[in-house]
């Protein structure tokens, strides 16, 4: 028995899946993210799916993106980085 866990964390909230290779069962999660520690949601989420025997015991793969980033450059709020 496999899982594949994938975790999304974006600006507001961090969405988890989980696919159990065996049953085909998928289980989505949601926390909301806390801006100055998304890792925090990141593992809120993994303990809501960890309360199904065996999904972490048997994860062959765990996938992270982020949309943090991604909205941080859209939106023009990022950190300066470079001056000339």
């Amino acid at each position: 028995m496999a899982t594949r866990i994938g975790v999304d964390i974006g600006g507001t909230f961090t969405d988890l899946v989980v696919h159990d290779d065996c049953s085909g069962q998928v289980t989505v999660e949601k926390a909301p993210t806390t801006p100055t520690a998304p890792e925090v949601a990141c593992v809120d989420a993994l303990c809501l799916s960890a309360l199904r025997p065996g999904v972490l015991a048997n994860c062959e793969y765990l996938v992270h993106g982020t949309t943090v980033g991604m909205n941080a450059l859209l939106e023009r709020r990022s950190a300066t980085v470079g001056w000339w």
